[in-house]
């Protein structure tokens, strides 16, 4: 289904993002970007490893050599309508590909030598730190990787930028020396389901220092 389907089943949702725009047409651009699409990888990926299978606990890198599909597009996003879709007229569409800087994903959790780029339509993305999903990791056959960074460009200028957003890719394999399938997902904010707990824990004891700061002073 198309996005303009979609945004037609969202009962009003570009009307909803037109108000967070601006009243005045020369306005500062103050919607919050929110919103998640999906994609799949169509084709056959291969992957460097010295694992029982093509993806196992030895696996160094998985190469995309194709195009990242849309497959898909939420019409409501952590409880608001999705702006990616509304805000930016309905530019994202399923079957879209995406675009990658480079086809490698090192599977490894740190810092990225190398910035991950994606860009989908106005849309870009950089993304800056990886994390082996370890609830998405079987020993052999499956291994999830977790992006995370930032929202940095968007054409229609109607959102407010930068925006932390990350990017979800799930790798398996039915069977040894089988093709390998990808499933991807972009979310601006990211979704708290994927957040790892260690960082979450994080962020929640950064809040409450916060808090605890704001107690004090007052």
């Amino acid at each position: 289904m198309h996005i303009t389907s979609v945004a037609r089943h969202l009962g009003g949702a570009a009307l909803i993002a037109a108000m967070f725009v601006g009243a005045s047409a020369g306005a500062q651009a103050t919607a919050v970007p929110n919103g998640s699409f999906s994609g799949v990888e169509f084709g056959t990926i291969s992957s460097v490893s010295s694992g029982t299978w093509a993806i196992g606990p030895a696996t160094t890198s998985i190469t995309v050599p194709g195009a990242e599909v849309i497959s898909g597009v939420k019409n409501v996003y952590l409880g608001n309508p999705n702006n990616l879709a509304a805000i930016n007229g309905g530019l994202v569409s399923i079957y879209n590909t995406f675009s990658l800087s480079n086809d490698v994903f090192k599977v490894a959790s740190g810092t990225l030598t190398t910035p991950l780029i994606l860009t989908l339509d106005g849309y870009v993305f950089k993304f800056t730190s990886e994390i082996l999903r370890t609830d998405m990791y079987d020993v052999n056959g499956n291994i999830g990787l977790l992006f995370t960074g930032t929202f940095i460009s968007d054409t229609s200028g109607k959102l407010t930028l930068p925006a932390p957003a990350d990017f979800s890719a799930t790798f398996t394999q039915s069977a040894p020396a089988g093709e390998i399938g990808a499933a991807y997902s972009i979310d601006t904010p990211p979704d708290p389901a994927l957040v790892p707990e260690p960082v979450g824990m994080g962020i929640l004891g950064v809040g409450l220092l916060g808090l605890a700061a704001a107690r004090r002073r007052g």
